[in-house]
């Protein structure tokens, strides 16, 4: 069984994607070698599908057209097998780094562990909405592979 699964949407992110790549694969290899990652494409119009595609050991999901990020992330939570479900943002703004700190953080009784930058590069309402989306009907557990996904 599958102990993490990382889920990047990813939407025109070419140049970023490669190394936001490597950065997560350090992260994660540090905590088990049991993980996948899983790259949503939004339908992207630049050359992310091709650097998805050169990446070795990672599941893609492409979308047939721009859904926008909160159905890329349901699409990347559906395929998911990890006990432990992982988020990020495909533009580099979540640090992979972080990953083990919030690992850390959680405890057995936790469904949904979030972090906040305390500098923000853009406007995370966008964010804000995408996690308003996925937990507006409270009896939704997202990341408790125990319980259905309603």
């Amino acid at each position: 069984m599958v102990e993490y699964s990382v889920v990047v949407p990813i939407y025109n992110e070419e140049g970023n994607i490669l190394k936001l790549h490597s950065e997560i694969a350090v992260a994660m290899d540090k905590i088990s070698k049991d993980y996948e990652v899983i790259y949503v494409n939004d339908n992207s119009n630049d050359n992310s599908m091709s650097e998805l595609k050169s990446l070795n050991n990672v599941k893609i999901i492409e979308l047939n057209k721009n859904y926008g990020q909160a159905t890329a992330l349901d699409a990347g939570f559906r395929a998911a097998k990890g006990e432990i479900i992982i988020s990020m943002d495909g533009d580099g703004q979540n640090d992979p780094k972080d990953i083990p700190r919030l690992l850390k953080k959680m405890k057995d009784d936790v469904d949904l562990n979030l972090a906040e930058k305390e500098e923000k590069i853009d406007n995370v309402k966008g964010e804000w909405d995408v996690l308003e989306t996925l937990l507006e009907d409270s009896k939704k557990v997202l990341f408790d592979k125990k319980k259905e996904f309603v």
